[in-house]
């Protein structure tokens, strides 16, 4: 029904985004994806690991959901499938996230398989900012603001509506914002991976003496694919 869907959406030259989960049943098959994707007239496709917190806070996580992301021994697998995404990516029209979950997926599968306690983003950035609690007002279906996608939302829209949603936001962020400003995280802190690229710019942007190394990295990163862009478009008219 999804591949229907695009084929319909791409006849009528209406552009899409898909977004693809990666896990033990597809990474071995993540290139061929992209390939035929690009084919079909997909200028778009994203990529993440499977989420293995709870995405509804109010229920209990699926039992062992985190056994579905990629096992540690495949990780090689993963990697090469990735990194030949990249580089098809740099001979033709498609943009991907590829280049933006590749410094950090790695720690995050292991940190997922292992369970070790250790947070996993500590293996890209000494010191970590969460945007997502500044930048994202989160309404769960049932009218909670939930101060991140992964975590129990305290505050109603329904219950104070002459507050004001901002003034609502605030109050029901407020909480997670001090914990994390003091470099106490939640334990679905470990879990965020939906967003954590964006995360990572953000923490480098706020803090890039500490996160200089990191720093370096996405500059040459984010050079690299600019200049790559720039030949390919040139190439391709």
């Amino acid at each position: 029904n999804a591949l229907k869907s695009i084929e319909t959406l791409t006849k009528y030259g209406i552009p899409l985004t898909v977004l693809t989960v990666i896990s033990k049943y597809n990474y071995q098959h993540l290139f061929e994806f992209t390939s035929t994707a690009y084919h079909k007239g997909i200028r778009q496709v994203l990529f993440q690991p499977v989420i293995y917190a709870s995405n509804y806070p109010e229920l209990q996580a699926l039992d062992d959901k985190s056994h579905l992301n990629v096992p540690s021994e495949k990780l090689d697998v993963l990697m090469d499938e990735l990194k030949k995404i990249h580089h098809f990516e740099h001979r033709h029209k498609i943009n991907t996230n590829v280049y933006r979950i590749l410094p950090w997926i790695s720690s995050y599968l292991i940190s997922a398989a292992s369970n070790n306690g250790k947070w996993f983003f500590e293996d890209v950035l000494k010191k970590f900012t969460c945007r997502e609690v500044y930048a994202i007002i989160d309404i769960a279906y049932d009218g909670g603001i939930q101060p991140c996608g992964l975590a129990r939302a305290e505050v109603n829209i329904r219950k104070d509506k002459e507050a004001g949603l901002i003034a609502l936001w605030q109050q029901g962020t407020a909480e997670i914002r001090e914990d994390l400003e003091n470099g106490k995280y939640r334990p679905y802190c470990n879990a965020c991976c939906h967003h954590f690229s964006r995360n990572m710019l953000a923490s480098i942007v706020r803090y890039p003496v500490s996160n200089r190394v990191a720093l370096m990295n996405m500059t040459a990163t984010l050079l690299i694919r600019a200049t790559t862009k720039i030949f390919t478009k040139i190439y391709s008219n």
